[in-house]
This record gives C-alpha cells, structure tokens and sequence, in this order.
C-alpha cells in the first residue's frame, strides 16, 4: 500500500483502510453512477461508517450527499471535516488517482474514467448485488475485472475487460434514439454512420497512446494499442449477429494472420504470447461469468437463453484450447468457474420452479435438464489448479 502515493494520508481506520475496504467504495460508487472524486468518495465513506443503508428512503439524501443524524439532515462532507478535520478532506482531493491504482493496479484511470462516462451515459441498468437489483451498467464492466483480477489476468486483459462493452452498449443506445428522428436529417446521418463503425474505436485507441497531463504510465505502445482495437472489435457483437455466430468469429479471429503478425511482435515469450492469442475469450469468460448472475433477474426463457450462451462460449474456448499444445491455465480455471456457477443456476432454477404444474413450464426445465447433461459432460482440463 505504501508504493501508491498519498495513499497513507487517506486511510481511516475501521472504515476506509484496507484493500477489501477500497473495493468496496469503488464498486457502491459505480453501482450508482457516481463517479470517483473526493466528494462522492467522501459521502461513501460517510455512510459506512454511519452504517446507513442506502435504501429507498435515505437514497435522495445520499444523492444529495446529505446524511440524517440525530433526527437533522447534514452534509456528509461537513460532518467528515467535523471529524477528521480539514487537512484530511485536503488529502482525498486527488482520490481519483490514488483509488482506482489501490484496487485494480497502475495504468487504468484512464480507461476506468472512460469507459464509466461512456456507460453512465447509456442511463443502462444491470442487476447490482444484495441491495439493490437496478444499478448502473458499469458495475458489470467492474466486476468483470474484478474477476479478470482474481484469476491472475495481465494489464493486457483487464485494459481489455474495462473497455470490452463501450463500442456495442453506445451503438445500441445510438440504434435506439434513431427511432425518433426525421428520417434524412444531419442528425440520423450522424448516427447512422456511427452505428455503422463505433467512434469509440478511434477514441480508445486515442486515449491508449496519447500522452496526457504528464502521465506516462498509461501510455503503451501503438502496435499493443491497434492489437487492444483489433481485439475490441471481436468482442463487439454485430447487429443482429447470432450467439454462435459471435463467438465463432471471435475464437477464428484469435488467431488470424494480422493478430499473429502483431503478436510475434510484441513479444517472443511463448507464454506471453499466448495469453495475448486467448485475450478476447478469457475476457469473454470473465464477462459470461458475473453475467450468469442474471439468470436470477429473468424469466424462464432468458434463463435458457443466458446458460445456452455459455455452453456456446464453453465449446469455442474447447475448440481454441484444443488447438494450442500451451495452453493459457487463466482460460482454463475461468471456463471451470464458468461451468461452476452455470450449474449452481441450473439447480436454483429447479428449485424456484419446484412443484410448479404450469405445463409450458414444465416443458422449459426438460431443456434445463438437457443442459445439465451437456455441463456435467464437459470434464477436459478439470485438472487444472487455480
């Protein structure tokens, strides 16, 4: 902890001083679309320490970043100087740049900065843990990492995991407000040409390798930051492209000639190599798994849909893995934690539907059943250690 700066200045015993503290700041603070500056980082801690729920009725005033105290409302970031004092409200003044390197590690501001702006924008929903079920879509792009970060995945791929849903969530929202246009007019065109090719290619790619406020570490090189696009853009789900078809593309394209050119440039380690080869899929895997938690939000069907999907994206990491003698053991330990959580769905499924004499009902949980099967069937590389 002490190699980040101005870190030590910022810890609060009991509240705000450990690693799993910090995650937990970060995550509540992307859940509802709020962004890391001192205030917002200030009123969390404010609420954690209170011990106050962010609930429906304390919800405004945390929004507000007011607090009620002895039956009063109060500024959290008055009650904070109250109790710390002003210098230590000083130090959280560049909270930014001392958070988000203590979770996740150098070199991701920039992106975690951007791709959080970009996805708020989208005022997109995704389910958010115990507190609430509705949460900004960025908590998803968060926990992904998170999971990236837990398996042991390189810069490269947790770059990748912030970014891998900024192209396809924007041209979605953009496909959406077409709708509403005069046909013909400058706007529609813009759009149009935007959902044609996403400009956050471009601004990504912008964001990777130019220099800004005199911060080098976040910079990398060009032929690593067109690879990261390159990449980007297997992970981009195409309009109206099918899930077999998406993943298809993806593990083909893993080892096109351009990617395989680019990558013996980067780097002659075989290892390395290929964890940059299997890059979009462990990242893909990552997402599929914090996704599967969603399987509780939907009905029936979307419950068929999203475990079909993973069986999908199970068999084309299969077909990748069996390709490659060296096999990355980061893809490896994903797809069994994949299997894993998509069994443990599968059986609450069973038993949310338990007794249920619905005959349509019925006839859906006989292709859960199905797939249990193909899932208790999938035993290659289980002897793998995490």
């Amino acid at each position: 902890m002490n190699k980040i700066r101005g870190l030590e200045d910022c810890l609060i015993p009991n509240v705000f001083e450990t690693e799993k503290d910090a995650r937990e700041v970060v995550y509540e603070l992307a859940r509802l679309g709020r962004r890391i500056n001192g205030n917002n980082v200030i009123n969390e801690i404010i609420y954690r320490k209170e011990n106050k729920l962010k609930d429906e009725k304390n919800l405004p005033a945390y929004r507000n970043s007011e607090i009620l105290k002895d039956n009063q409302k109060k500024k959290t970031l008055d009650l904070f100087v109250e109790q710390y004092g002003k210098k230590k409200r000083e130090c959280f003044q560049d909270i930014n740049r001392i958070l988000i390197p203590w979770v996740f590690g150098d070199g991701f501001i920039k992106v975690f900065n951007y791709s959080q702006r970009k996805l708020n924008q989208t005022q997109k929903q995704r389910i958010g843990g115990e507190k609430f079920k509705d949460a900004y879509i960025f908590i998803h792009i968060i926990r992904t990492v998170g999971i990236l970060q837990e398996f042991g995945a390189t810069d490269y791929q947790k770059r990748s995991g912030f970014i891998h849903d900024d192209p396809e969530e924007l041209r979605d929202k953009r496909i959406e407000r077409i709708d509403n246009l005069v046909a013909g007019s400058e706007e529609e065109t813009k759009l149009k040409k935007d959902i044609k090719n996403a400009p956050e290619y471009k601004e990504i790619y912008n964001l990777l390798v130019k220099r800004r406020r005199g911060n080098w570490k976040e910079i990398i090189d060009e032929k690593e930051a067109k690879l990261t696009i390159h990449h980007l853009r297997l992970l981009t789900r195409r309009v109206n492209e099918s899930y077999k078809g998406y993943v298809r593309r993806m593990v083909n394209g893993c080892s096109s000639e351009y990617i395989t050119k680019s990558i013996k440039q980067l780097t002659s380690n075989p290892e390395e190599q290929m964890n940059l080869y299997a890059a979009p899929l462990i990242c893909k895997a990552a997402d599929s798994i914090d996704n599967t938690r969603r399987v509780r939000e939907g009905d029936i069907s979307q419950k068929i849909s999203r475990l079909s999907h993973n069986l999908i994206l199970i068999n084309g990491t299969d077909w990748f893995l069996n390709k490659y003698k060296l096999k990355p053991k980061i893809l490896i330990n994903l797809r069994k934690e994949l299997i894993k959580r998509s069994q443990n769905e599968i059986i609450s499924v069973y038993q949310q539907y338990k007794g249920d004499k619905d005959l349509a009902v019925k006839a859906k949980l006989t292709k859960f059943r199905e797939m249990e099967t193909e899932y208790n069937s999938l035993k290659k590389y289980l002897n793998v250690n995490k």
